[in-house]
């Protein structure tokens, strides 16, 4: 059988994601099971991540899926929302920086309904405001002008 070139290279890029990211959580001390440290649950997500990787890579190896056509606008969008929002959000506030991230984000779809694109914006923006700075206490400021 042909190896799937195109679906191998994404489960090795999950593979290598994993690694990656249980190497870097090793460095904030992974701990015990009783007395888990900074570093446990990332560690932990990593091997789990990594381990998925490796499923997927050998269940499709040998597959006859065609590779996906890729949005281009979508991960255009996507990436620069998360781009944005991670260069802004110390200095306009969480609020704003969200409903730009969530804004942004959702241009990447074909339609795109303005008024559920922003109603959505502003309730996931103000639900993040309420859980990240009132519930976890995060040191963010909601709205920095």
């Amino acid at each position: 059988m042909k190896l799937n070139k195109p679906e191998c290279a994404v489960a090795a890029s999950i593979v290598i994601f994993g690694i990656a990211m249980a190497c870097f959580g090793s460095f904030y001390g992974v701990g015990s099971l009783e007395n888990m440290g900074a570093g446990y649950f990332p560690v932990l997500l990593g091997i789990t991540t990594a381990a998925a990787g490796i499923a997927v890579l050998l269940e499709v190896r040998h597959s006859d899926t065609p590779a996906p056509e890729i949005s281009w606008r979508a991960f255009i969008c996507v990436f620069s929302a998360l781009l944005i929002w991670a260069l802004l959000v110390e200095h306009i506030g969480l609020f704003p920086s969200s409903m730009l991230l969530v804004n942004l984000g959702s241009l990447g779809r074909n339609k795109v309904r303005m008024r559920a694109m922003i109603l959505t914006a502003l309730i996931a923006s103000a639900a993040s405001v309420v859980i990240f700075i009132e519930g976890f206490e995060l040191p963010l400021r909601a709205i920095a002008w």
